[in-house]
This record gives C-alpha cells, structure tokens and sequence, in this order.
C-alpha cells in the first residue's frame, strides 16, 4: 500500500483556524457565522443543528404542523438516512427515477410521483450537481413545499446564485468529508416567518451543549485535520476505514450544535469561494479528459452552472471495468468509492417492485466516484486521468465508433 493515499471525501482544515476558534470559544468572542450564511442563502433566517440530517428531520416535523399531508418525494438514488428520517416523522417516502444525464432527480417524471397528498418534494444537488428545474417545481407545485438538500453541495452555484437560494427551506451538512466541515453539524435556511417561528421554538428547548463537548469537538477536529494528511492517511488507512459510514442511519439524533463548531464555521467560512472553485476546476479537468470515451459516462453540466464537486460520479458501462479502475487507482494510492450501493427502494420495503426506477438501479450498480477536493495536487489530477485512460477498457472514442 502507497505510503501517501488520498482519501475521496477530505476537507482542508488549517490548524491555525482550529486554534482561532478555540480562543473565541474561551474568550466568548462575538459568533457571526449564522450571519454570513444567512447571507449566502439569499437572506434567510438560519438555524443550526447537530447534523444535516437532524436538520432535515426537523424541518419535516415543523412542516407536519402547518399541512396534513403526509408524502415526501425523494430521488431514487441518494442516502438511506433521508428515507429513515422521513419515516421517523411519520411521513412517507415516495419516490422518483433519476436522469442518467447529470444523476439528480428526473423533473420529468415528477408528474407520476405527485398526488394531492404531497407534502414536500426534496430537491437534492448529488454530488455537488444542482438540481435542475427548482423554479419549474415551485411554479408547477405551488401548495408543495420543496426542500433543498445542500449537504454535498456548499459552495455550488448557476451564475451569482448558491446552492440553497432556489428554494425556501434549504439545509446544509458541515459533516466530515462535506465541502465545508466542522467535524459535523447542519443548518437550515428558511425564508418564511411562520416556519421559523415553529424552528426556533423547537430549538430552544433543546438541551444546550456543555463546555465538555465543545472541547471534544476541538480535539476531534484536531485529529480529523491530522487525518485527512495524505501521508498519515496512507499509514493509518486500515485504523481509519474503521470509521466510515457503510450503512445509512438507522436512527436521527436532533441536538443543538456545538458553539466552538460554530467559531470554528465563522473562521473558515471565507475560503468557501477557493474551496468551491478548487473543487470544480479538479472536477471539470476529470470530465473534459474522460468525456469521449465511450465505455465511460460523466455527467453533463448545464451551462452557466459552476459545480463545486463533493466528489466526482462516473459511471462506467459494465462492472468488470469499474472494479479494475477501482483497484488501479487504488494501487496508486488514490481512494475511490461506491457511494450507495442500492437505491432506495433496494434498502427498504416502501412498496416499489425490485426492477422500478431502473436509472437509480442503474446508477447504483456503474457508479465510481473520485476525489475532486483541495488536499489534491495537479499532479494527483493527472494521475487519476492517466490511469483511467491507460487502464484496459476497451476504450474507443465515440467519434471513432459513430457516436456522436
């Protein structure tokens, strides 16, 4: 195993900012860091939590209370905890294919899945790809609340636009290996009074974080900054993968987030613009080199959309390939992963025959993701690209096939 390993979901967090904030945790020093995200989500009232989850969660329970219907409308393909949390608030998940174009809910098929007993309809930006068509939702839905899922796409943007603008409930997750981390926590975005009224209500009667579990988040965030090293991932990679998460969550804790996590996000929080464009550029040089080759999908981005990749998605065309490229890179020291292994409706009973939503099933079988974050140099960039292209996959260029 190489001695320097490049983990697929990393964050870079300096230690001068984690010194930063454990100051302003003991000094007490003025927080600002729900102001600055409110104002990047378009001046919206903004509430943080424990997870992204816990924050989806909740806003599904304060929704509950202003409407009686009880459906909520997820893409096939995406996290199990979405669907566990649905359930959880005694709601039910109900599902929509998605598009094997840019791998997020099909807009298209909506119209099947939306009955008059809709409560909301989840917009989730895969990948850090935003969800196509919000605005087309809202026109056409207009008595269905729609949520934004921000959790794998801080930092994404159409023009002037982020990530969490396009809606009037969006949600954030500041967990490891999001875009902009503080070793966990989440945040809601929410534009209208009345839903933030039941929020902060919720949320006040929570019990508060002690001083205790600030300082135990200093010190984990301490080692997550140590760990995510490319050198000292490499050493520690068989104590690390020990750790991750394989399974979605079988339960929601909902507690308030921690207040050295929130000194924590106020010192990082000016680098999201370098930490977005780095992401997207590392991303974008993935697609334009693999774009042509036949055996490989990567996804299409719309024009003016400027993607801050979570992590790269392609799909390759059958799983020979994909476990080839997985262990060449692997090889060479660079981490990949599966992401989910099954669509929703594989993981849960929730009424769907086994061969629906054959895009989401589809995906889940073909999909390879790559790192796209800071911690990787050019030079990592060329590797992974000269790797995939020098790997056996009987790789013909579609122009060279007839394609076009």
């Amino acid at each position: 195993m190489p001695i320097r390993k490049i983990p697929v979901a990393g964050s870079n967090l300096p230690l001068s900012k984690i010194l930063v904030s454990l100051v302003a945790l003991i000094t007490n020093r003025k927080r600002n860091f729900s102001r600055l995200l409110s104002e990047h989500a378009g001046n919206k009232q903004v509430f943080f939590l424990n997870s992204g989850l816990a924050c989806f969660y909740l806003i599904l329970e304060v929704l509950k209370l202003q409407s009686e219907k009880k459906e909520v409308i997820l893409p096939a393909y995406t996290a199990g905890s979405l669907a566990v949390a649905v359930k959880k608030a005694g709601l039910k998940p109900v599902l929509c294919d998605i598009s094997l174009e840019d791998f997020n809910m099909d807009i298209r098929l909506l119209e099947k899945a939306v009955s008059a007993d809709t409560l909301c309809i989840v917009a989730i930006h895969m990948f850090g790809i935003l969800q196509k068509g919000i605005e087309r939702i809202k026109a056409k839905y207009p008595r269905v609340y729609v949520i934004e899922d921000c959790a794998q796409a801080m930092g994404s943007k159409i023009a002037d636009e982020n990530a969490g603008n396009f809606s009037d409930i969006s949600f954030f997750s500041f967990n490891r290996g999001k875009n902009f981390t503080t070793y966990g926590g989440g945040a809601i975005a929410v534009s209208d009074e009345k839903t933030a009224l039941f929020l902060r209500e919720k949320i006040m009667l929570m019990e508060k974080i002690s001083f205790f579990a600030d300082f135990k988040f200093f010190f984990k965030t301490l080692a997550l900054s140590l760990a995510v090293n490319p050198y000292i991932y490499g050493m520690l990679y068989g104590l690390i993968r020990c750790f991750k998460e394989t399974k979605p969550a079988l339960a929601v804790e909902v507690k308030q987030y921690a207040r050295f996590q929130e000194c924590l996000g106020q010192a990082l929080f000016n680098n999201i613009n370098s930490i977005a464009s780095q992401r997207h550029e590392n991303g974008v040089k993935v697609i334009e080199a693999l774009r042509e080759i036949k055996d490989i999908t990567v996804p299409l981005i719309s024009a003016g959309e400027i993607p801050a990749f979570n992590r790269l998605p392609v799909l390759f065309k059958n799983s020979d390939q994909l476990e080839k490229v997985e262990k060449v890179l692997a090889d060479a020291g660079i981490e990949t992963s599966r992401m989910y292994f099954k669509p929703l409706h594989h993981m849960f009973e929730l009424g769907y025959k086994i061969e629906d939503f054959p895009n989401a099933v589809y995906l889940a079988e073909h999909l390879l993701t790559f790192p796209t974050h800071p911690l990787l140099k050019d030079s990592d960039i060329e590797k992974i690209i000269t790797l995939i292209q020098n790997t056996d996959l009987r790789m013909i260029k579609k122009s060279e096939a007839g394609v076009v």
